[in-house]
């Protein structure tokens, strides 16, 4: 059977057609770190504030679970990239030091900006995207991350030739910044140049070798210059980096083309491991079972793949029907605010990027980022209720983040409402059972109440035992005092000092404890 075998999955098979996939925009920084906020990633549990990166550091030997992150780690993202470098796994980030926006009482606090005018239909969230590019590389015209974001743009919005004009000033300015390398691979693929977009996807992985969508990009390129052998070598570099169901769907065609059913079995089951909603996946390991005789594995992956092809056809017919071309180029409005946000931000202009922060959750309902910048911006401010509106917003877009309803649970504590305090803690312990921080939280709000003592207890309980820190056993030792355990409260403050030995207060109530009986 050859390539355009009708029952043979497409050789992209991750979910987007190989063209359609070059059509779009080429990977990148959609969502950029901030890089200058002092942020931390949602999955630190507090996320964002440098207040609560002393509580985050009494758990940090603990992994959180969470679906969202904002900077990719559990701790203030350093500026330490060299500007400019360009890489087409994660976006250059300028070397400048951390700033924080100016808090209540500094003198310094700069006027919020104004609301923003809304776009009032597609054209016109267009325009303003064309605009808000257009004003960045004028602000900024040397600086290559600003032309990124045009160049970015331009692509997006169907300019695939005046983005090409864009990366290659870029590597006039900067001949290493392998985005620019990876940006024009894409539009030599999309126009059939295929051995162009190889030397430029190589060059790209030549400066950075983790970029992982530059390296299949390549083995489609490679593939459609009937290089296998090549394109195999480049899709087994990438395995070693970590799972791809895009490298197992290709690698598993590809098999299947020189006739080797069993390897492409082996390929296809791995990309339905990785992909498991993914019909085309199961198509393959159809194929792939039913060239080898097994007809009763055939039968089931067929049977999956038509149910899967049908929830596709059903969730494509609902997409249209409830297709908003304004709300679409919103979105896309929305992540052009967020990128060019992030550049002012460095530089300051702090003014202007809260400007872009607010269009880009105005325009997009869904738009993670901006909320989480605004509502660091108003926690630093002191404007907490307005940051708990936001993250509020947040909770709501992201359900299963235990992170949000954490942190409205430590404000509303901040602004002394217990009861909200209380409600907004036990729903981050509900979205996560094992958020050790929050029932830490829950300790010490409960601590403070004498009816709650022995809620106080259990919660301190539960910290202890998913994350046995010093800190943790303090809160023990307090919870258990107050219940009247004194035996209970002296061991959980020894364990404390020996975990925390440079925290002399827990030492101190030990040897008290001791002493007294």
């Amino acid at each position: 059977m050859n390539a355009k075998d009708v029952n043979q999955p497409e050789r992209n098979g991750a979910g987007k057609d190989a063209s359609a996939r070059r059509g779009a925009a080429p990977s990148g920084p959609v969502r950029w770190l901030l890089a200058a906020l002092t942020l931390a990633a949602v999955a630190a549990g507090g996320w964002w504030l440098a207040r609560t990166q002393s509580e985050t550091m009494e758990t940090n030997n603990q992994p959180h679970h969470s679906e969202t992150s904002l900077a990719g780690t559990g701790s203030p993202p350093e500026a330490a990239v060299p500007p400019a470098t360009g890489s087409a796994q994660e976006p250059p980030v300028p070397s400048s030091p951390q700033t924080a926006i100016p808090g209540p009482g500094d003198g310094s606090r700069a006027a919020p900006a104004p609301q923003p005018t809304l776009p009032s239909d597609a054209d016109a969230a267009m325009a303003e995207t064309l605009r808000i590019t257009q004003q960045l590389v004028a602000d900024f015209p040397r600086n290559p991350d600003a032309l990124e974001v045009a160049a970015r743009a331009q692509f997006v919005l169907g300019s695939a030739s005046r983005a090409e004009e864009i990366w290659q000033d870029i590597l006039a300015l900067n001949p290493r910044y392998a985005y620019a390398h990876a940006g024009l691979g894409t539009v030599a693929a999309r126009k059939g140049e295929h051995r162009q977009a190889v030397g430029h996807f190589r060059r790209a992985l030549e400066i950075d070798p983790t970029a992982t969508q530059a390296r299949l990009d390549l083995a489609l390129a490679l593939f459609d210059l009937g290089e296998t052998k090549e394109a195999t070598r480049a899709l087994q570099d990438q395995l070693r980096q970590g799972p791809s169901g895009d490298a197992h769907m290709l690698l598993g065609l590809i098999a299947w083309q020189e006739g080797d059913a069993a390897e492409a079995r082996k390929q296809y089951a791995a990309a339905v491991h990785n992909l498991p909603q993914h019909a085309a996946a199961h198509l393959g390991l159809a194929n792939a079972y039913t060239r080898l005789g097994q007809t009763e594995r055939a039968r089931e992956a067929m049977a999956e793949f038509q149910k899967l092809r049908a929830d596709e056809h059903r969730g494509r017919q609902t997409d249209l029907r409830g297709y908003d071309d304004t709300a679409a180029q919103g979105g896309e409005l929305g992540k052009v605010c967020m990128n060019a946000s992030r550049i002012y931000h460095v530089q300051k202009r702090t003014t202007e990027a809260e400007r872009l922060w607010r269009l880009a959750a105005a325009v997009d309902a869904a738009n993670v980022d901006s909320r989480q910048a605004l509502a660091w911006m108003h926690r630093q401010r002191g404007q907490l209720a307005e940051a708990i509106r936001l993250l509020t917003e947040l909770a709501a877009i992201e359900p299963a983040n235990s992170s949000y309803p954490l942190e409205i649970g430590r404000l509303h504590v901040e602004l002394g409402q217990r009861s909200a305090a209380e409600n907004a803690l036990l729903e981050a312990c509900r979205r996560d059972p094992r958020l050790a921080a929050g029932h830490a939280a829950l300790a010490r709000l409960y601590l403070e109440d004498p009816a709650r003592k022995t809620a106080a207890l259990v919660q301190a309980r539960a910290a202890v035992d998913l994350q046995p820190t010093g800190a943790h056993y303090a809160l023990l030792g307090e919870a258990s005092r107050g219940n009247g355990d004194r035996q209970a409260a002296r061991e959980a403050f020894q364990r404390a000092s020996e975990l925390a030995p440079e925290n002399s207060p827990d030492r101190r109530r030990y040897e008290r404890l001791s002493q007294e009986n």
